[in-house]
């Protein structure tokens, strides 16, 4: 008598709705095909959030989604977005059953991911768990959308220290996991591919000049939309003119088609400021390795940029990334207009302050965090 032994895979299921949630599970789905293939089974869910840029994020990484969700947006009211993005992501779920959801971050993908689950009943994981800032409105509707995912996940893996204690600080003591952030994973698995071939060539590059240090601005925050974003416009321009001869700026624009019209009419006249359309993945990972220094208010190029010896400049008044700003790799400057000018002078004048906030060891991650999350779930 023959007997066949059958071992059943846990499915997870990977919701997936815009670039940085791409490029920080994106590690975790390999290390799972690679390494967990006998054990864990992945369902790979695109929301339709932001389409053409996570399609580039899913070229680069070589993953194909298992469901791509369509959306169909009337207005910009983020109760239409989500709404949208609940019900498929509900039924798809009811379909599948998978016996876990990972969601990360802190869009509104990353809150339907964990809605839709909870309607069903399935045990959420949530990626990047406890990161504040302790202002409900800045990043906005970010810090709302990470304290209600909390309510709602089981396992929180956290990235640093200060997230592990602000989840305890709120009560929840059981299924913390201290792994970092996958984003450094991430950045491994570009560097061992490469990233500077043709495909990943900036216009920019081709035509840079040697001589000149180039400053990289990157601004996408909703808070960040109004006059602050006219305070930093100046910043930028009297930047250029101070340094006209020694200088390049790269402005790479939001999506948004009025945000970006406007930081081009300000700029457009001046020779060394380029303002170019939003980058895929490996052309942003090009530049930042061109960059003298970064001002952003991105959490991803906060995140990156230790790893990559470049000192950034936050351009907000809170972060819920303080362990680079205390190791000193980055530095909080907000959005006055003078703090800018000031903090990027020094850094292009004083060569100590420079090379005190490069060679910092990458506070947020070493590689590893993908193979500790699902060390995790397979236990």
């Amino acid at each position: 008598m023959m007997y066949y032994w059958f071992v059943m895979q846990t499915k997870i299921a990977f919701v997936i709705g815009t670039r940085p949630e791409g490029i920080k599970l994106a590690p975790i789905i390999h290390c799972l095909k690679h390494d967990y293939a006998d054990d864990l089974k992945s369902l790979v869910i695109a929301t339709g959030q932001h389409d053409d840029l996570l399609a580039d994020v899913f070229s680069f990484f070589n993953i194909v989604p298992d469901y791509s969700l369509t959306i169909t947006r009337k207005n910009n009211l983020l109760s239409e977005l989500l709404a949208e993005l609940i019900q498929p992501l509900e039924l798809l779920f009811q379909k599948e059953k998978p016996d876990c959801v990972i969601v990360q971050g802190d869009t509104l993908s990353t809150l339907a991911g964990a809605m839709a689950s909870f309607y069903q009943q399935i045990p959420i994981a949530y990626v990047e768990s406890g990161l504040r800032s302790d202002d409900l409105y800045a990043p906005f509707p970010e810090e709302a959308n990470r304290l209600m995912v909390t309510k709602l996940a089981r396992w929180h893996f956290t990235p640093t220290d200060k997230a592990s204690v602000a989840l305890k600080k709120e009560g929840i003591m059981d299924y913390v996991y201290q792994v970092g952030n996958t984003v450094v994973d991430a950045i491994d698995y570009a560097k061992a591919i490469g990233f500077s071939n043709d495909f990943s060539q900036h216009e920019w590059i081709t035509h840079r000049n040697n001589n000149k240090n180039m400053i990289l601005v990157t601004i996408h925050r909703r808070e960040n939309w109004d006059i602050n974003i006219n305070n930093i416009i100046k910043a930028i321009h009297i930047l250029s003119e101070k340094y006209y001869d020694d200088l390049d700026i790269v402005w790479i624009a939001h999506a948004n088609p009025s945000l970006s019209k406007h930081i081009k009419d300000k700029l457009d006249s001046l020779s060394n400021v380029y303002i170019y359309p939003p980058v895929n993945y490996s052309q942003l990972l090009h530049l930042m390795t061109y960059s003298y220094l970064i001002i952003t208010d991105s959490g991803g190029i906060q995140e990156e940029a230790p790893s990559m010896d470049i000192p950034v400049l936050v351009a907000r008044d809170v972060s819920e990334r303080m362990e680079g700003i205390e190791l000193g790799c980055s530095q909080l400057v907000g959005t006055n207009t003078d703090t800018i000018v000031d903090s990027a002078v020094t850094l292009l004048t004083d060569s100590l302050v420079y090379n005190k906030m490069r060679g910092v060891p990458n506070p947020y991650g070493d590689g590893k965090s993908s193979k500790r999350i699902l060390d995790v779930l397979c236990s």
